[in-house]
C-alpha cells in the first residue's frame, strides 16, 4: 500500500492459541515480499484445558481479541488452531456464521484454520482428502474429520501419531513443546500417504507441526496429490499482504474472511507470479 510517496507495511494480527508458544506471527513476515507488521495476542485463560466444549465456548474471548487488535491498527486478524472455527457447530454455516459475527463485532476481516483449509481444498478441486492428524486426540480427530465430511468432502483418511503407533496414546502437544520434532512429522505424514493411496490431497493439521520452513514433506506425497498445510495456508491469501509462492508442491492455508477473498483468485495469481 502507498500513502504518498511513501510504501507502508501493511498489519496483520494473530490470535494464538491458550498456553502455548505460536511461532507464527514470527515466521510470517518471512514469505511476504512486501513490508508487514504482525500482532500477537494469545487467547485466555493460561489453564485452558484444549477439550472441544472448551474450545467451543471461546466465541467471546476471540471476539474481544478481534477487535483488540483491531483497535491496535491491525487490517487483517488471523486465528491459529483448527478447531477453533467449528468446535461445537453442527455444520459449515454455522462455522461460517461464528466468523462472520466475529469479523462483524471487530469491524475487520478474520481468516478462522479450519475454515480457510476448506477453502483451499475447494480451490484445487480435491474431493477425497487423506487427514494426517498429527498428535490430535481421538476426539480432534474424529470431529475434524466429521466437519470435513459436513463440507462435502470424503474423507479417505484420518489417522494420528498415535494411531499410527508413532508416540504413546497418553503424549500430548506438551510432550514436544511448539516444534514438533521433524523426523516424527516426516514420518507420520508419509504413513498416511502410503495408507491412503485413492486420496487426491493430503491435509496436515496441528499447528505445533511446523511446516513452513521445512521441508518434512518432500518426498512424503506420490505425483498427482497435493498437500494441504496448516502453518502454510495460514500464510497464503488474496489480501493486503502479498506472499511470494513456495517453491514446494503444496496449496498453502490462509484466506480473508472465506467468502469474499476467494480462494481461486489467489492460486492463479500465484501461478502467474
Amino acid at each position: 500500500m502507498t500513502h504518498g510517496s511513501v510504501d507502508r507495511a501493511r498489519t496483520v494480527g494473530w490470535i494464538s492459541p491458550p498456553r502455548w508458544f505460536d511461532p507464527a506471527p514470527a515466521e510470517f513476515p518471512t514469505v511476504c515480499r512486501a513490508p508487514v507488521l504482525t500482532q500477537q495476542m494469545p487467547l485466555p485463560p493460561p489453564d485452558f484445558d484444549y477439550r472441544l466444549e472448551s474450545i467451543a465456548g471461546v466465541e467471546s474471548e476471540l471476539t474481544l481479541a478481534t477487535r483488540t487488535l483491531a483497535a491496535g491498527g491491525c487490517e487483517l486478524v488471523v486465528q491459529v488452531g483448527t478447531p477453533f472455527a467449528w468446535a461445537g457447530t453442527v455444520s459449515e454455516a454455522d462455522a461460517r456464521m461464528r466468523c462472520a459475527r466475529i469479523a462483524a463485532a471487530a469491524g475487520v476481516p478474520i481468516i478462522m484454520t479450519g475454515l480457510a483449509i476448506v477453502d483451499a481444498l475447494r480451490a484445487i478441486g480435491a474431493e477425497r482428502p487423506a487427514l494426517a492428524c498429527t498428535y490430535y486426540d481421538d476426539d480432534w480427530r474424529d470431529a475434524w474429520a466429521s466437519f470435513v465430511r459436513a463440507c462435502g468432502f470424503e474423507p479417505i483418511l484420518a489417522a494420528t501419531m498415535a494411531d499410527q503407533k508413532l508416540v504413546d496414546r497418553r503424549d500430548t502437544l506438551e510432550s514436544y513443546g511448539f516444534d514438533m520434532p521433524e523426523e516424527l512429522a516426516r514420518r507420520s505424514i508419509l504413513r498416511v500417504a502410503a495408507d491412503a493411496p485413492e486420496a487426491d490431497v493430503l491435509v496436515v493439521t496441528g499447528a505445533g507441526v511446523r511446516t513452513l520452513c521445512k521441508d518434512v514433506e518432500r518426498d512424503s506425497v506420490r505425483d498427482g496429490v497435493q498437500l494441504v498445510r496448516l502453518n502454510e495456508r495460514l500464510a497464503r491469501f488474496n489480501g493486503p499482504v502479498e506472499v511470494r509462492r513456495l517453491n514446494r508442491p503444496l496449496c498453502d492455508q490462509r484466506q480473508q474472511q472465506l467468502s469474499t477473498w476467494q480462494a481461486e483468485a489467489a492460486d492463479r495469481r500465484y501461478e502467474h507470479s
